[in-house]
């Protein structure tokens, strides 16, 4: 039976092994928080690729934005419709103002389908989030906060529209 603290040994051992790689890589110099923070990062997301939270293409595109310094970051926009036609193209999505700008998509759903869901799957700090885009404006991610009973108010922050 293996015990636990042989599991942490060699757990920490392995992971010694991995900080002398990158001291390799980058020399004795220290690093800034920044650095630190994006190989937290990079370890996330490929943790969760190894244990099956993330496909390749997230995984990727996770990756992508670690190294995208501005506010615009990559994510996958996804629309499902009546007629289980479900359509996914590339956006770029700021997030700061929950604004979503997708390309154009390479298909189209049946004649008369009805839109029933969109949202944008993004990898952001290692983790796969799914955000809600407005039903009206289908141009921002819808945002939820406490009113001032401390009941959940989400509404669209480009619209104004208001979930009930």
């Amino acid at each position: 039976m293996i015990r636990i603290d042989e599991i942490n040994g060699n757990i920490q051992g392995k992971m010694d092994e991995t900080i002398q790689e990158i001291k390799a890589v980058f020399g004795n110099e220290p690093l800034d928080e920044y650095a630190v923070d994006k190989l937290a990062d990079l370890f996330k997301v490929k943790l969760n690729l190894r244990m099956g939270n993330l496909t390749e293409e997230e995984a990727a595109s996770g990756i992508r934005n670690i190294d995208n310094c501005t506010v615009v970051k990559e994510c996958m926009f996804v629309s499902e419709w009546d007629d289980g036609c479900v359509i996914k193209t590339w956006a770029g999505y700021n997030i700061e103002t929950g604004q979503v700008y997708p390309e154009e998509a390479q298909s189209l759903p049946g004649k008369g389908a009805a839109l029933e869901e969109e949202y944008i799957d993004i990898v952001l700090n290692g983790r796969l989030e799914r955000k809600n885009v407005c039903p009206e404006c289908h141009g921002y991610t819808l945002v939820t906060y406490p009113d001032e009973h401390c009941s959940p108010v989400t509404e669209c922050p480009g619209c104004g529209y208001e979930e009930d």
